[in-house]
């Protein structure tokens, strides 16, 4: 009964957001150029044979200005991450560390669910886990360990089940819990 439960809401949800306005979706200057995602569809011919090239797209946009399930975005928590960072130099490396992880989690995401390796519950894994570090004055340990993992689950070194909170911070609340989410197709 709970599973159906949670189905049920899950479409009523999803219901109740086709009537929410989607944000303005329009290229900001801070990501990385649009050129590099329409690169990375191209190279996925079996990605494009189910999924539009507008449509991939809408989801690099969604991924960086936040969309009904992961509302605040890339954009939002690298301003969180950098809040509390005064020295410059750090702040640019940091920023830089953001700007990759984007860039490549982003790339990855936003394929069609058959095609992916990165999935939304991974997204709420590192964003979680991105906040600890900065509560932690952790940022770049972190971005190091999510950016060797990035390339693990791309090379198939490691499964994407692995991808859970605790793999980075033991004390964190678990986001392992969202299951469902992964087969939400995109």
């Amino acid at each position: 009964m709970g599973k159906h439960l949670i189905l049920i809401s899950f479409v009523l949800l999803l219901g109740a957001c086709a009537a929410v306005p989607e944000r303005a979706e329009q290229w900001q200057s801070s990501w990385p150029p649009e050129s590099t995602f329409e690169a990375a569809y191209a190279a996925e011919l079996d990605n494009q044979a189910v999924q539009s090239a507008d449509n991939y797209m809408r989801w690099i946009r969604r991924f960086y200005q936040g969309w009904t399930f992961y509302p605040e975005g890339w954009d939002w928590l690298t301003e969180r991450v950098l809040m509390g960072i005064e020295d410059d130099a750090q702040r640019q490396l940091i920023t830089e560390q953001m700007y990759s992880l984007g860039m490549r989690i982003s790339r990855e995401w936003a394929k069609s669910s058959a095609h992916r390796v990165i999935n939304t519950r991974h997204l709420l894994v590192w964003g979680e886990s991105l906040k600890l570090s900065a509560a932690r004055d952790q940022e770049l340990w972190l971005a190091a360990k999510v950016s060797a993992d990035i390339d693990r689950l791309l090379a198939s070194a490691i499964e994407p089940s692995m991808i859970q909170s605790s793999r980075y911070y033991a004390d964190s609340a678990p986001a392992d819990d969202v299951d469902e989410l992964d087969d939400f197709d995109l």
